[in-house]
């Protein structure tokens, strides 16, 4: 890519979201276009193919510089045939992959989430979204005239997460509270996701105390076990404006009831059967009432990255519109063990290792009704490994309430000179920057990484290997926001 051009022709704010979620914030980019005209980089902002664009590009086209175009449509006939176009919409493919398809009325009556992937089953490995990002950004660190700063998307410098949650179908008081003190016995910060018709007042508000995450396992209506015959009508049932009111009203009344019960705002919800209907109606209805976190968009007999990414992103409309409503997709049932039996403890590994390589956010879902004898030691050695190979874990609060954070940040006022480079790290709303990481490549044109200092005082700094390439790791400090890193 030296001495090329690259345009990407899309609204700047769907480009900002795709390299935000790999740590460039939207100033930065802002920055990248800025270095476009010196050195034929990347034009971002709001790129359109009018008379005056397509005269500017057919001269540069007489350059030594080679053009590439990667654009939605690829109707550009007025270009000189030299340019080359790639009619390949990447925003399009990542919402493609992270929100799949309309989900199917299967045989027992239900729409479920897991019939939404679009990912072949034999590369459900790996996580398509987060290479395609990915290469985005690789294309960039190699074009610009500077060693690229970015935000780190986990925290503490780990290279891995993993969230373990739990739904409370069919469960005791007494195995909720079972399971409760199994948690707390091994630091385990679980997510519960609870039914209303499960457990009692007391019990939820013993999660709180014990700091762990309860949210709302939500029941939608559906008819079960539904024969073939009558499968037509049920599905029409389901999804006609009428029952899908009912549905969004139902989604209100039982977060207001868990919330006044257990005395907690609930802010995440996992639907009851991962029940799911198009790629829109039901984030709408979340958004509205105020969720902030979902994890229904995955498989009950299937396992790894069936929407493409292992990292959570915002749940969009069908135009694009983007809803505040943060998909933690999940990547691991418990059912899968019924399926494949102790296979699964080898699959498990390999996947939490795969996870390391991909530096993925990996989401279990275990229900509490499944958890003893085999099952049971099954989770154990999960935890086990995870905290073996390093991998944080926490709840998915946690991880929330840290993207959210880190999406506020902005890098800014970059500034290049005799291998130094500063950049300002602008922290809007003030808030605790606890956990939050920069990276820094080690080298830059054979010049390795000497110094980093916040303001006039030096700081350590980790170093670590992102896509086997060697990056310096170091922390955010609340009160300082000019960075200066040296080469030599």
């Amino acid at each position: 890519m030296q001495n090329s051009i690259l345009i990407i022709s899309r609204d700047n704010h769907y480009l900002h979201d795709i390299l935000k979620t790999e740590g460039i914030s939207s100033n930065c980019t802002d920055e990248i276009n800025q270095q476009a005209q010196n050195c034929g980089l990347i034009i971002f902002n709001n790129f359109t193919f009018d008379e005056k664009a397509i005269t500017t590009l057919n001269k540069l086209s007489t350059t030594k510089k080679s053009i590439i175009i990667i654009n939605p449509d690829g109707k550009m006939k007025k270009l000189s045939s030299s340019i080359k176009i790639i009619p390949f919409d990447l925003v399009k493919q990542i919402y493609l992959l992270n929100q799949g398809k309309p989900a199917q009325f299967d045989k027992n009556g239900v729409f479920r989430a897991s019939s939404t992937s679009i990912i072949k089953r034999s590369e459900k490995l790996i996580p398509q979204a987060d290479v395609l990002r990915k290469k985005l950004v690789e294309i960039i660190e190699q074009n610009l005239p500077y060693p690229l700063p970015k935000i780190w998307h986990l925290p503490d410098k780990k290279l891995a997460g993993a969230i373990f949650s739990h739904d409370s179908d069919e469960v005791t008081d007494e195995e909720l509270y079972r399971i409760n003190e199994l948690n707390t016995k091994h630091n385990v910060k679980a997510t519960t996701f609870m039914l209303i018709k499960t457990g009692s007042k007391k019990c939820w508000q013993s999660f709180q105390k014990s700091g762990q995450d309860l949210q709302l396992h939500q029941v939608y209506f559906y008819i079960p076990f539904c024969p073939k015959k009558f499968s037509a009508f049920a599905a029409k049932l389901i999804s006609n404006k009428l029952t899908q009111k009912f549905q969004k009203h139902t989604l209100s009344v039982e977060k207001k009831i868990l919330e006044k019960l257990s005395k907690k705002k609930i802010s995440g919800v996992r639907n009851h059967g991962l029940f799911w209907l198009d790629n829109s109606t039901i984030p709408l209805w979340m958004h509205k009432v105020g969720i902030k976190f979902d994890s229904t968009l995955g498989a009950v007999h299937d396992y790894g990255y069936l929407h493409g990414t292992g990292l959570p992103y915002f749940l969009r409309m069908e135009d694009y519109t983007r809803l505040d409503v943060l998909e933690f997709p999940l990547h691991i049932m418990d059912y899968i063990y019924l399926e494949n039996k102790e296979k699964t403890r080898n699959m498990t590994k390999k996947f939490l290792d795969n996870a390391l390589k991909y530096n993925s956010i990996i989401t279990f879902d275990f229900h509490h009704k499944f958890l003893k004898g085999k099952i049971l030691d099954w989770y154990i050695e999960t935890i086990g490994y995870a905290k073996k190979k390093n991998i944080l874990i926490e709840s998915m609060t946690y991880f929330n309430d840290f993207w959210r954070k880190r999406l506020n940040l902005e890098i800014s006022n970059i500034k290049f000179q005799n291998y130094i480079l500063n950049y300002e790290i602008i922290n809007p709303n003030n808030q605790n920057t606890d956990g939050i990481c920069m990276t820094i490549p080690l080298t830059f044109k054979n010049k390795k990484l000497k110094t980093i200092k916040y303001g006039n005082k030096k700081i350590a700094f980790d170093k670590i290997k992102i896509d086997n390439k060697p990056y310096a790791i170091f922390e955010i400090k609340k009160d300082t926001n000019n960075v200066c890193s040296e080469f030599g």
